[in-house]
């Protein structure tokens, strides 16, 4: 320690050592000292306030992808256990009057999706373009003469 914060009082056995040392004490506040404490205080709650408002905004974008990333995976479930998802593809109609069939074929692959018999409304649907000759408009005058 310094010099300066100890002094000694009295001769002999008679000695009063005096020096300056730290410590914890009670300190009252004053007015001034709560407006400022009072001040901060409101301060604080506003960052708290401010902070939670984040955590919030934070926890709702999480869960919200949390659960974007769940629908996206329950999809490819569905997927990998149907072995097989549905696809918009370029197709040819082939509506054939002769043999009263419909056949659907995929553009890209060739594959035959659709091969039916004409339901009656089709039938009796016969394309303007097309020759009379060709199909159903031939066969019914034969059937109701």
């Amino acid at each position: 320690m310094e010099d300066d914060d100890r002094q000694n009082h009295g001769t002999g056995g008679d000695m009063v050592i005096e020096e300056k040392a730290r410590r914890t004490v009670r300190h009252n506040f004053d007015e001034v000292e709560r407006l400022v404490l009072g001040a901060d205080l409101a301060a604080a709650l506003d960052e708290r306030d401010a902070a939670e408002s984040r955590l919030t905004e934070v926890k709702a974008a999480g869960k919200a992808e949390i659960e974007a990333n769940a629908a996206a995976a329950r999809l490819l479930q569905r997927k990998i256990a149907n072995g097989y998802e549905m696809r918009e593809e370029m197709c040819v109609l082939v509506r054939d009057y002769a043999a009263f069939r419909v056949t659907l074929t995929v553009i890209d692959t060739g594959e035959v999706i659709e091969d039916r018999a004409m339901t009656p409304s089709e039938r009796e649907t016969l394309p303007i373009e097309a020759p009379p000759t060709m199909g159903y408009a031939a066969d019914t005058e034969g059937e109701s003469g």
